[in-house]
């Protein structure tokens, strides 16, 4: 019972350790010959001119060291504030010359690595909304920190949706990171979707992002919201300049599988897919079109021409196999098959296009007999030729 009682006394010790040693956070910069050293703990409250810390939450402390000096700030059991000051490690006087370093140097912490930012976010909503954080975030120098200043006041305080648009905005324009700028975007996805103008710059501020995989996990994430349709083309001219085949494929079927698209989305559809590199990738985004969505002759066709451009003839008899497993095929769809079938290669894999379409040719249609014979007399094997060829009995 005792070791029972100690174990779950040394349990509950590690948890309240582990959490103690969570709560503390540590930055760490050096540049030009400066090293900058942040230590912290708990909830710390800047004054309103950034040049001395008028509070910290109870067992909190501030550590600040820049080269050879040092302030270190701690929350006595009464609440009140110990502040010590040290230079080359030995402790110094705090009064004039400590307060007057840590007045010098603490706003420079603040605007380079967003310190301080939920208070100051607080401040400057308080004084003047939106748009004075909006003002105040251009003299953040990292993006860290200003992504840091747009997550607080979209996330604790009242922001208008007539404001939306431009703090979208102001997040295009603003942050130079890509994983910060996506994250941001893709954490307030709901509140800029509310409405199509909002809506609109968000995808705006999506297209500026560089990085192929941060970009796409940006537009598919906008795509599980309420995109309003008319949108769903910009998603479209966003993703053309995607380099990486696999985020494009990505970008590519989701907007498939979205909306039934009309001929000019299915000719821009095309066009990426096309630039896709891998046979694989582009295999999947055509055969995501040919299944949700009710094409017309002219589009499946369109469709089917693009086969030509997979290199694979695994992956063309794959695609021209589905449309025939999954539609009734016309006599122009089945002509179009037919002319992607004779670009391959490998007689296994037109055979088995070839064997379904067989199935699916009218006896009265000779055109189409006569289109087939021609394919199937490319085929050099004679069981495979012999295979296709009995395909037409019925």
């Amino acid at each position: 019972m005792k070791s029972s009682v100690k174990f779950l006394g040394l349990a509950i010790l590690l948890a309240f350790i582990t959490t103690f040693v969570q709560a503390q956070h540590k930055y760490v910069h050096k540049s030009n010959g400066k090293e900058t050293l942040v230590n912290y703990e708990g909830k710390i409250t800047l004054s309103d001119d950034d040049k001395d810390i008028t509070a910290i939450s109870d067992y909190g402390f501030f550590r600040f060291k820049v080269n050879r000096r040092e302030v270190l700030i701690k929350a006595e059991a009464d609440g009140k504030l110990s502040r010590t000051f040290y230079v080359r490690g030995r402790k110094q006087a705090y009064e004039p010359e400590g307060r007057a370093w840590l007045a010098r140097e603490l706003p420079k912490l603040v605007r380079r690595g967003g310190f301080g930012a939920e208070s100051r976010v607080a401040r400057f909503f308080k004084k003047g909304g939106t748009s004075a954080v909006l003002a105040e975030i251009q003299n953040i120098e990292s993006d860290y920190g200003q992504q840091k200043y747009f997550n607080y006041l979209l996330q604790n305080h009242p922001v208008k949706d007539s404001e939306l648009k431009g703090v979208v905005n102001a997040i295009g324009n603003t942050i130079n990171s890509d994983y910060y700028k996506g994250k941001i975007l893709r954490k307030n996805q709901r509140r800029f979707l509310k409405n199509n103008e909002t809506a609109d710059a968000y995808i705006t501020a999506i297209a500026s992002i560089k990085s192929s995989y941060e970009k796409g996990k940006a537009l598919r994430k906008a795509m599980e919201g309420n995109l309003p349709p008319n949108l769903m083309t910009k998603v479209l001219d966003a993703s053309m300049n995607i380099d990486s085949d696999y985020e494009k494929s990505k970008v590519l079927r989701g907007i498939a599988k979205r909306k039934q698209l009309d001929d000019q989305e299915l000719d821009k559809i095309l066009v990426a897919t096309n630039k896709i590199g891998s046979d694989y990738e582009k295999s999947k985004v055509l055969r995501t079109i040919l299944t949700h969505n009710n094409l017309n002759d002219q589009q499946t066709v369109k469709t089917i021409e693009m086969i030509r451009r997979i290199g694979s003839d695994y992956e063309s008899s794959k695609i021209l196999r589905s449309i025939l497993r999954t539609s009734s095929a016309s006599e122009t769809q089945l002509a179009a098959i037919l002319k992607a079938t004779s670009y391959m290669s490998s007689d296994y894999e037109k055979g088995k296009v070839l064997v379904q379409v067989g199935k699916l040719i009218p006896n009265s249609n000779q055109k189409l007999k006569d289109q087939f014979a021609k394919v199937a007399r490319s085929i050099s094997s004679d069981h495979t030729y012999g295979k296709v060829m009995r395909s037409l009995d019925r």
